[in-house]
């Protein structure tokens, strides 16, 4: 019968290749996501932010810089 075997800690070179893979990923998806928006012409270079449909921001500026602060 097979022993279970307990789950070794993975190296900090392993951690940082797994770290290294998802900041890849997610670069990735933003691009494309950046890329489909200026296709369609949803990207405001201006405002470089994301339009809807009726090409109003997405987001309220005003908003934003009070929850950053």
């Amino acid at each position: 019968m097979a022993q279970i075997q307990p789950q070794r800690e993975p190296t900090e070179e392993e951690r940082y290749i797994h770290r290294k893979l998802i900041a890849q990923t997610m670069k990735t998806k933003i691009y494309k996501t950046w890329k489909e928006a200026i296709k369609a012409r949803r990207w405001d270079l201006d405002r470089e932010c994301y339009l809807d449909p009726k090409a109003t921001s997405l987001w309220n500026h005003h908003q934003l810089m009070l929850k950053l602060s």
